[in-house]
């Protein structure tokens, strides 16, 4: 895990960085050198006047935002893994959908235009999935619009993404299911390297496992903030040798106790009932969760090391009340590294996208087949995170939710391409041709 890369300073030889400073100088260079040699290419035409609103729009955030997201403690701007990672996956998208459109009959300038309102309804649509997700997390402007620290829902960026790429089609007239299954390989490769930035982050992280490559996360992601899984599993209660669950009924029960733990110790074991947590007796799981916070982070605890006091706990076996002390290590257990896992599924998937691409028969059978086969695996790989609880009483957490109802559309999509004439395929000039037996 390595959360900051580098941190920009917000002083550079007296001279500010940010806002009206030096970067916003030198954008305002690359965009003037840009408009030259776009007139010149094409002159001032749509193509060119394409570009102006991704240039307008990033020169707003140096001079706007970038100001707000400098962080004190650090320095200065900290440039965080996933962010990095996401522009290798966009500029990674961008170049290999720019790289197959000639053999799709598809311009790439336009597609090199495509690609910012791809970029900007997808960042809108990750970011507001993961906004009303967890609304209780956001209580600022500059938490939303703070990408860089994580907090991008996948199937959010998916279905913005195409809201744009609707749009943007039906502006130009261009063949909408062509240009879907241009894209396609381009979201998995994207997802790809995305996931690396996750797993830079900590977040998107799985369950606890014995196995030989499982991975395990320190304690502070930066200077004032832990670790996701090491917080997922402090609120579990692993701080404490146990782990806490719930029963078929809702009813707070232990889970987990670890070996050689005080809980161990005296007594407590797997499926033992909690009766009393705290200050809580007869818990409900969100009392068990406030129990934990005021252990944990008593009041009076205003250090970024976390020194939690001791945990008041008894169970239907053990009624006697017990103050379990808590034993935090250096590092959270061993986990699942479900990023990882999930970045070798987009891996194997865009190959796959790419390998059947040139065997299809309709224009849309490999944004179809993306959307056949992503669903399915995220639905999976779902059940071995822990970053998320079950919605809606279902037991299934969003994601997997949403992987059905993709499935459905796939299913919608696969039936509509079935009824057209076989074998017609877009080409340049907005004509068609039979695709290659």
């Amino acid at each position: 895990m390595k959360q900051t890369l580098l941190v920009i300073p917000e002083m550079l030889d007296g001279w500010p960085v940010f806002g009206m400073g030096l970067l916003l100088l030198a954008w305002l260079a690359f965009s003037a050198g840009l408009f030259v040699v776009l007139v010149r290419k094409h002159g001032f035409g749509e193509e060119t006047r394409s570009y102006l609103p991704m240039l307008i729009v990033v020169a707003a955030g140096i001079l706007w935002l970038l100001p707000h997201l400098v962080v004190r403690e650090e320095g200065g701007l900290p440039i965080r893994g996933y962010g990095v990672m996401m522009m290798f996956g966009i500029v990674g998208g961008v170049l290999l959908a720019t790289s197959r459109a000639p053999a799709l009959g598809l311009d790439p300038d336009k597609i090199f235009s495509l690609a910012f309102w791809l970029f900007l309804g997808g960042i809108l649509g990750a970011r507001l999935f993961h906004v009303i997700q967890y609304r209780d997390s956001y209580d600022s402007l500059v938490k939303v619009i703070n990408i860089q620290e994580g907090g991008l829902v996948v199937y959010g960026a998916f279905i913005g993404g195409m809201v744009a790429v609707m749009a943007f089609v039906r502006r130009h007239r261009l063949p909408l299911l062509a240009v879907a299954d241009l894209l396609a390989p381009s979201f998995a490769l994207g997802l790809c390297l995305g996931r690396i930035g996750c797993l830079l982050t900590g977040c998107c992280f799985g369950g606890t496992c014995d196995l030989p490559w499982a991975v395990t996360f320190p304690s502070l992601s930066t200077p004032y903030k832990m670790s996701p899984p090491y917080q997922r599993q402090i609120e579990l209660g692993l701080a404490y040798g146990i782990q806490i669950g719930q029963d078929a009924d809702g009813t707070p029960v232990i889970a987990r106790v670890l070996d050689g733990s005080k809980a161990d110790e005296l007594g407590f074991a797997r499926g033992q009932r909690i009766v009393r947590i705290g200050r809580y007796p007869d818990p409900t799981p969100r009392d068990v969760r406030r129990a934990i916070q005021q252990a944990v982070d008593p009041p009076e605890n205003e250090s970024p090391e976390f020194k939690p006091g001791p945990l008041l706990l008894a169970t239907d076996q053990h009624a006697e009340p017990v103050k379990l002390p808590a034993a935090l290590p250096a590092r959270s257990l061993p986990v699942h590294p479900t990023q990882v896992y999930s970045a070798i599924n987009a891996a194997l998937l865009c190959l796959l996208l790419l390998a059947y691409s040139p065997h299809r028969r309709h224009d849309g059978e490999v944004m179809a087949l993306l959307l056949s086969i992503y669903p399915v695996t995220r639905f999976l790989l779902e059940m071995l995170r822990t970053d998320e609880l079950g919605k809606f009483g279902t037991g299934l957490t969003i994601s997997q939710l949403v992987s059905l109802a993709m499935l459905l559309v796939a299913g919608l999509l696969w039936w509509y391409l079935r009824r057209q004439p076989t074998g017609q395929l877009w080409a340049a000039g907005g004509e068609t041709t039979a695709a290659a037996n």
